[in-house]
Parts: C-alpha cells; sequence; structure tokens
C-alpha cells in the first residue's frame, strides 16, 4: 500500500509539473507569455491583495522541480525501510571426525565409516575415515554418509554411572528429546540431535538427555580392546579404556 499511494502521488505530481510547463509555452505570435497568478475566489471576494496569496508562476518553476526531487528521496527512503532485512545463519561444515586420547593429546586415529555390532572404532587409513557434515546451531544432527542410518549418535537409554552408549548410525531424534526408539545400526533406542560445535577449537561435544531427572556428565571414551568409541557419565568407573577428546586440525572429537 505504501509503494501506490507514493505512486498516486508522482502522478499528480508530473500532472501540475505538465500544467506549469504548458503555462509557460509561447503564444503563436511569438509574444512573452503573461505571468500568471493564482487566486482562491475567497480571496477575490474578500479583496485580498496579490502579496498577501500564495501564487504559482512560470517564474517559480524550479520550485516545483525542488520538491518533485524531495519527493523522490522521500520515496526511495521509504522503499529502503519496508524491505526485508537479511537474516544471518550458520554455514554447514564437514570433515572428518580426529580422535585424540586426552591424557596425552595423542591422536589415537579417525572415526572409522564401518561399524559393528559394537557401533563405529577407529581407523588408520585415510579411505576407511567416516565423512560427516552438519550446521552448528546447537543442539544439530550430524549427518553421514553411506549408511542405512543418515546421522550419528549414541545408542543407549538412560546414561548412569557405569553406562557406556555406542557410537551408531541413527534415525533422527528431536532436540532435547530423551532416548527413542527410532532405529538404529546396534540395537533399542538412540539419540542423535545433541551435538554441539567449537567454531574456534573445532571440537565436538554432546550432551546425552535422560527421559529424568538432571542432565547427565557426557564424556567420550574409547575401548581400544573392541574398537568402540562410546559416552559414558563417570570416567574412573570405567575398568577398560581410556577419555578421548578434541583437537586440531580437523573436526575434532
Amino acid at each position: 500500500m505504501l509503494v501506490l499511494d507514493n505512486l498516486a502521488k508522482l502522478f499528480f505530481l508530473l500532472v501540475a509539473l505538465f500544467a506549469v510547463h504548458v503555462s509557460a509555452v509561447p503564444r503563436p505570435d511569438g509574444s512573452t507569455p503573461v505571468k500568471r497568478t493564482l487566486l482562491t475566489n475567497a480571496a477575490r471576494r474578500i479583496g485580498t491583495s496579490e502579496a498577501q496569496v500564495l501564487v504559482l508562476s512560470v517564474s517559480h518553476r524550479w520550485w516545483v522541480f525542488f520538491m518533485f526531487f524531495v519527493f523522490l528521496s522521500q520515496w526511495g527512503s521509504s522503499l529502503k525501510r519496508i524491505a526485508r532485512t537479511p537474516t544471518t545463519s550458520a554455514l554447514p561444515t564437514g570433515g572428518n571426525i580426529k580422535v585424540v586420547r586426552k591424557s596425552n593429546g595423542v591422536t589415537v586415529g579417525y572415526v572409522s565409516k564401518n561399524t559393528g555390532l559394537t557401533g563405529f572404532g577407529v581407523t588408520d587409513t585415510p579411505s576407511d575415515r567416516l565423512s560427516v557434515t552438519f550446521t552448528p546451531i546447537s543442539p544439530f544432527n550430524i549427518a553421514i554418509t553411506g549408511n542405512k542410518y543418515p546421522f550419528l549418535g549414541f545408542a543407549g537409554g538412560n546414561l548412569g554411572t557405569t553406562d557406556s552408549h555406542s557410537l551408531v548410525a541413527t534415525n533422527p531424534t528431536a532436540p532435547g528429546a530423551s532416548p527413542q526408539n527410532v532405529g538404529n545400526t546396534v540395537f533399542g533406542t538412540s539419540e542423535s540431535s545433541i551435538w554441539s560445535y567449537d567454531s574456534t577449537t573445532r571440537a565436538l561435544t554432546a550432551q546425552w538427555i535422560n527421559s529424568s531427572g538432571p542432565r547427565p556428565e557426557t564424556h567420550f571414551w574409547y575401548y581400544p580392546l573392541f574398537n568402540k568409541i562410546a559416552i559414558v557419565r563417570t570416567p574412573s568407573l570405567q575398568l577398560l579404556g581410556y577419555e578421548v577428546m578434541h583437537s586440531a586440525p580437523l573436526i575434532d572429537f
């Protein structure tokens, strides 16, 4: 509606300019146009002098053109105000997940694209690395390729003090949802939308959601004997394996 109103105003202004132009056209006999003074009927009835009323003459056409350009400027400003403000969004991120031992910073390997009965493990072979992509707006899903289930998550129920949940491929679960029976590469319930990402350190973290009670501490754990990556709640109660963490340069885990 704002644009239509301005177009209507522009139309009437152009009509006024045309009328002024016509009033200034030389006569056929070549004589100089007579200066025109426009008085209202009310002014004539009360005998008001020309100096006391608003006049529009050929000599004042420059003022009309000035007002025309002022109008165009204001019209352009109004269009800018109604223009939609662009929104920003996080860009997708992708790569391989590097696994580093927390106690000494030594690289263990990369998350393997092959999953067995115990979930995803670690590989030293570049061609066997799992490729992932995600948009880092926490919490988010991590998309994977080459698997029946499209997202990366963990399988298990409520995370207790001695439990460990395997890293698996899974169907998606909603952000903030507790374990759901949506299907995964191991069995039972799982969660997928639990990930966060630090763009400065390139570190991935996860937050498991229990069905009740406070959110448990979530630590990444690796079992070399089974080549299994998992999450645990209490590292000190684990009899095998060790805690793993992130490290540059790729997506770190």
